[in-house]
């Protein structure tokens, strides 16, 4: 089974937030290139098709395991809405 980098992690738990691309670039200080190339690989390396997919497994693996942010990348009301 694929097992993420510390990057990928940290992209999937943004991903799993709902957080988009572009807003997962600017939290990493990644280009948005950067960002798809390494959704890219880890659709590749999943076999899902979806972000959704993603989101639920990546979800399932963190509620067994220790969370990658504790914290760090929480929502403010502001974004909420976005």
């Amino acid at each position: 089974m694929f097992a993420p980098g510390e990057r990928q992690a940290q992209l999937l738990e943004l991903l799993a937030r709902g957080f988009p691309n572009k807003q997962i670039a600017r939290m990493l200080q990644l280009s948005e290139a950067a960002v798809e190339y390494n959704l890219h690989r880890i659709f590749a390396g999943t076999g899902f098709a979806s972000r959704i997919e993603l989101a639920l497994w990546w979800r399932g693996r963190v509620l067994v395991e220790r969370p990658v942010f504790a914290g760090r990348f929480e929502r403010r009301p502001s974004e909420a809405a976005l």
